[in-house]
């Protein structure tokens, strides 16, 4: 895929039209009044150089920024490019951005991207973490991120997203990498399962080695079958607490009745005693003592005494009537009480058989709630007890595989030298070229640490410390994959300004030569967005000829901070797009 041209439904917008084949450079340029030294506070920022890059990337399925959709709500770019030489247009609606056309297709933003990564990353679909927005990171860096390492494209990405899309795209066997991540990642989680055990409240005596787990287990399955049998016998009442609370009534009642029945009983003892009593002496007594001692009673004292002695005896009688009255009824009472007594017990009696007998919903659910405490407690020790043995088991088997994985990456690695030697050499000729007195390359190794990545990919430069070196390991990366071209069909590098800053012009300089050799002999476009300065730094080190070969005439647009006209956009505006 080449990019053609970018423009825009508003007028201001200033069309961009690449060169197919070799560079093509965007200009930013101070006005003449900065230039020449004045006051005036004009720079390169703000012409517009980042935002091309970025609306090439909206083009081909970017997220959009949110001020980016605020401020350009009525915009409506078009890209067009070139697919196996077919070309077609792109069309994107700030408005709209979740929806492209592409062709005369209108897709959504997610079919989109499949299509084209169908079209320039074929088989790539199915490998874990290459997506097309991650892919055309290597060729069109999204932002300020994408210049902070050679192979990143994002400050969140993980080293194995980085290893992923480097090895394809210098064509080297993804399915090795991919396959120590899932192994290494199956291993870590199978350690943090671990982890999180120790950590359990009943499993970490356990893991600590305190206690005995096969012990614990066949106490916990013993009090389970006592419990499951008492579950099986239990019969549910569903008065039970009706018939509870008979018996307690019954009880009271009973307690009651004995207490009458002692009362009664007591009271039946007294008379008993009272109707035993007779009186001390009576009047033929009295007579004889008083004769013994020669006193004669008159007749009038012998009739009263008669008569008293018959009024006690009739007080006698009377009272012995009274108490024979008062035990009989006391007799009978204690009687009807006993035999309320002895009705009351054998109702009683029925009513805790069958209370022994049945039991309680809410019993039978603590049973139950019971039951469960321990079948959970004893299922979380049998998966203890099987979970560390497959542990065991499988980390054993995993560090055999990764072992033998290792081994077949050398295997692959020994069995495809030329094509791995192919990829520090023509890395390492262009590094050269930039910097000639110092050591490069990009290597390809095996690394057989525990780690998520297969391959030891490493750009180096020595003096990795110098300023500049950095972004030249980017650019002879990025030309790396654009002259190989292995496992992609993108024509195209697109650099921003802010690779060469840090560059001492005489680098510079280089890089300029390279892009525009390498990118004509290798049939692929150099899209580069430059300031003024980092093009007249070179000038003298190029000279006139080869300045006006290399840059004057690949220049394709020219920007400037004059006014909002001379603006890629046409119109002042301030969006963050970074």
């Amino acid at each position: 895929m080449r990019l053609v041209s970018l423009t825009a439904n508003i007028e201001s917008f200033h069309a961009v039209h690449f060169r197919q084949t070799g560079p093509s450079l965007v200009v930013g340029r101070q006005s003449s009044k900065s230039a020449e030294g004045g006051t005036d506070t004009h720079t390169y920022n703000g012409v517009g150089k980042s935002l091309l890059l970025y609306l090439i990337n909206y083009c081909l399925g970017a997220e959009p920024k949110d001020s980016f959709t605020s401020q350009l709500n009525d915009w409506e770019f078009t890209l067009r490019v070139a697919i196996n030489n077919h070309e077609m247009p792109i069309v994107r609606k700030v408005s709209a951005p979740d929806i492209i056309r592409l062709g005369f297709e209108e897709l959504s933003l997610e079919d989109f991207r499949k299509r084209l990564q169908e079209y320039i990353f074929p088989g790539t679909e199915d490998i874990k973490f290459l997506t097309l927005r991650s892919l055309l990171g290597s060729f069109l860096r999204p932002g300020k991120m994408a210049y902070s390492k050679w192979d990143g494209i994002h400050h969140s990405e993980k080293p194995v997203q980085r290893q992923i899309r480097a090895s394809y795209l210098l064509g080297l066997n993804v399915d090795l990498v991919t396959q120590k991540f899932e192994l290494i990642e199956e291993l870590r989680s199978m350690r943090d399962m671990s982890t999180r055990f120790s950590k359990d409240p009943i499993i970490k005596e356990y893991f600590n080695g305190k206690k005995d787990v096969s012990l614990d287990i066949r106490e916990l399955e013993d009090q389970l079958a006592i419990l499951d049998r008492s579950l099986s016998e239990f019969k549910v009442a569903e008065n039970y607490h009706d018939v509870e609370q008979e018996a307690q009534e019954l009880k009271a009642s009973l307690q009651k009745l004995r207490n009458t029945a002692l009362a009664t009983g007591a009271n039946l003892r007294q008379i008993e005693e009272s109707l035993k009593v007779q009186p001390d002496i009576s009047l033929e007594s009295v007579r004889q003592i008083y004769e013994e001692a020669k006193v004669h009673f008159s007749i009038d004292l012998l009739r009263r005494l008669s008569e008293v002695e018959n009024f006690h005896a009739e007080l006698l009688e009377a009272r012995r009537t009274r108490l024979k009255k008062e035990k009989e009824a006391h007799e009978q009472r204690l009687a009807s009480t006993e035999a309320r007594i002895k009705s009351l017990n054998e109702q009683l009696d029925g009513k805790l058989r069958f209370l022994n007998d049945h039991g309680a919903l809410g019993e039978l659910l603590s049973l139950k709630d019971r039951s469960n405490e321990l079948r959970n407690r004893l299922q979380k020790l049998l998966d203890y007890k099987t979970l560390t043995k497959k542990f065991k088991d499988r980390s054993a088997e995993l560090q055999v595989d990764l072992a033998t994985a290792s081994v077949e990456t050398a295997r692959y690695l020994d069995a495809n030298e030329p094509s791995v030697a192919a990829i520090n050499e023509t890395f390492r000729s262009f590094t050269k070229l930039i910097y000639p007195e110092k050591q490069s390359g990009l290597s390809v190794e095996n690394d057989e640490g525990e780690n998520q990545t297969r391959f030891k990919i490493d750009a180096k430069i020595i003096s990795d410390a110098s300023d500049g070196i950095n972004e030249a390991k980017i650019f002879s990366y990025d030309l790396t994959v654009a002259t190989l071209r292995r496992n992609h069909d993108v024509r195209f590098i697109c650099h921003d300004s802010r690779l060469y800053s840090d560059i001492d012009p005489r680098q510079r300089a280089e890089i300029f030569r390279l892009a525009a050799s390498v990118s004509v002999e290798h049939d692929f476009q150099y899209i580069a967005t430059v300031n003024q300065d980092q093009i007249e730094a070179v000038r003298g080190i190029l000279g006139e000829a080869e300045f006006g070969r290399i840059i004057s005439q690949n220049t394709v647009l020219e920007l400037k901070d004059d006014s909002p006209a001379d603006r890629l956009l046409g119109i002042e505006v301030d969006i963050d797009y970074d």
